[in-house]
């Protein structure tokens, strides 16, 4: 799941250099801050097609892309760390500093292309809002997660999805950056403690924190508005968010209401699960002990709460284990749980 966060090594330098007036040089001001951004290289073949394929509403889907190859060798050679020439506190250049990478705008025309293959996505699948923003969702979640273990800047959103790869961070932002061109309200959640980052969509129902948006997760295929509990390495995710505004669309996600009762049904029928199981093992050890004393009349008694118990078990698991199957799927997921008298 999530990397540990780099802000970037901070390169202090002095806000001035005062050189002597006597000598003819004059006092030269820096900018308070200078941020990452990309400077195009030149390339040969400078347009090149790339790829992804994932699996969404049980269908596996495909888009390719032309990616300017300019842009992203740019992206990939920049300078990944901010120059600071003066002290400024984390709630003003934690912000910046990530907007930075997310609003290059060298990435418009990337955005643009791969905003194209979603609509197409769209439109051929007649997908409404609340389905559209979880197509992309889904598409970011599905790239491999792949982190070092070692604090690293993090990656413009064209690298990315170049590379097909990122960690908590990396994904993030290219998602946020889609939703944000698409008219969504969106957020970046920083969790500075846990050295992780998330984003943030505003809806219906969606409240994570009192923050104003529903969690999104992008380490892995998950559904809208539930939230990460525990991370890699058994770190409980417990800080409040330092919340980074990204874009104030009028787009709202309409479901976390269902999204949270598939949620809801999950934990219920693992619970359940789990207490059916120790009531299983109880039930075997007496059972066992009956028959071998000989006591056949009480083992027969037994058999019939047995074999209630094993279906309750079973149905439990099969609820437990589709919608594990199916987090790509919270329309069709929804449904069968509700045919099922689940949710």
């Amino acid at each position: 799941m999530p990397k540990r966060l780099l802000l970037g090594r901070l390169i202090i330098v002095a806000l001035t250099i005062v050189i002597l007036l006597s000598a003819g040089y004059f006092l030269v001001s820096r900018p308070a801050t200078i941020y990452p951004s990309i400077h195009p290289v030149e390339v040969e073949g400078t347009y090149k097609d790339v790829g992804i394929s994932f699996r969404f509403e049980g269908v596996t889907r495909s888009l390719s892309i032309p990616v300017n190859g300019t842009v992203y060798f740019g992206a990939q050679r920049a300078e990944k760390e901010a120059i600071l020439t003066r002290d400024i506190p984390d709630s003003i250049f934690i912000p910046t500093y990530y907007l930075a990478f997310l609003n290059d705008p060298n990435q418009e025309e990337f955005y643009r292309q791969l905003l194209g293959a979603f609509r197409s996505i769209r439109v051929n699948d007649s997908l409404d809002d609340d389905e559209y923003l979880e197509l992309m969702a889904v598409a970011v979640q599905s790239l491999p997660y792949e982190t070092n273990g070692t604090l690293t800047a993090p990656k413009f959103p064209i690298e990315t999805y170049v590379d097909g790869r990122g960690d908590c961070d990396d994904k993030s932002l290219l998602l946020a950056g889609l939703l944000a061109r698409e008219g969504y309200s969106v957020a970046l959640f920083y969790f500075k403690p846990e050295s992780h980052m998330a984003v943030g969509v505003k809806g219906y129902q969606c409240d994570y924190k009192d923050t104003g948006y529903g969690y999104m997760a992008t380490t892995n295929v998950s559904m809208v508005g539930v939230p990460t509990i525990q991370l890699d390495g058994g770190v409980n995710l417990t800080s409040a968010p330092l919340v980074i505004p990204v874009a104030n669309g009028s787009r709202l996600y309409g479901e976390c209401q269902e999204t949270l009762a598939i949620q809801d049904a999950l934990e219920r029928s693992e619970t359940r699960v789990a207490s059916l199981s120790r009531d299983l093992t109880s039930l075997t050890t007496r059972m066992s002990d009956l028959r071998s004393r000989g006591k056949f009349a009480e083992y027969n008694q037994l058999l019939g709460q047995y074999g209630a118990v094993v279906k309750d078990y079973n149905d439990n698991s099969l609820v437990h284990n589709y919608i594990l199957e199916n987090q790509d799927d919270r329309k069709g997921t929804y449904a069968w749980l509700k045919a099922r008298a689940a949710v």
